[in-house]
């Protein structure tokens, strides 16, 4: 409705007098009248602060924790990541879970799963997530670095460098496909190529 708009138009800029403050009590109002997206705007303005509001970790996974509740695949997510940095790992993997199950073509959420899930060692089911995620976004350098690195894991070096040369081809700028792959083909002693 009209408060929820308000609310995210000041959130983008679009408003007169930008600021998250505004915006958050816009979508209080929104969220009053039973906007169940507006929670997960409040959850996210909170997470990160600024632009005239306190960054407040607290309200954030309040706020994002209301919207995952009401079915909001995005704040499922971001609900998860909030727990991973707090590392209660347990609780993240239950969101990112959940997130995947709303949305089954959250490719984000496949990710964020598998990078948690390869933390704790369990580099099969990374694999395997990392393998859904790119399924949905086959262009993602970061999903095609993360499954070379679980494949080097695993001792499958052949498939490594060919998703570390994905990563190499689809972002050139991104240090961590180059180190990867520079790493692989020196362990193989493949050092021209290595350099």
């Amino acid at each position: 409705g009209m408060l929820y708009e308000n609310g995210h138009a000041v959130e983008n800029g679009r408003a007169l007098l930008p600021d998250y403050a505004t915006a958050a009590t816009w979508f209080r109002k929104a969220w009053a009248q039973g906007n169940a997206e507006a929670a997960r705007h409040l959850g996210f303005m909170y997470d990160h602060g600024g632009n005239g509001l306190t960054q407040n970790y607290a309200l954030a996974v309040d706020w994002y924790r209301k919207a995952a509740n009401g079915g909001d695949a995005v704040a499922q997510n971001n609900l998860g990541l909030l727990y991973a940095q707090g590392q209660r790992i347990a609780e993240a993997e239950q969101c990112y879970r959940r997130s995947v199950e709303i949305v089954q073509d959250n490719a984000a959420a496949y990710g964020h799963l598998g990078v948690l899930l390869a933390a704790q060692e369990r580099t099969a089911e990374a694999e395997r997530c990392y393998r859904r995620g790119l399924a949905l976004n086959p262009g993602n350098a970061a999903l095609h670095c993360n499954l070379g690195v679980a494949l080097a894991a695993q001792q499958r070096r052949d498939e490594a460098e060919w998703h570390y040369r994905r990563v190499v081809a689809l972002d050139p700028r991104q240090i961590k496909g180059h180190t990867n792959l520079g790493n692989l083909l020196a362990r193989a002693g493949r050092y021209a190529e290595a350099e």
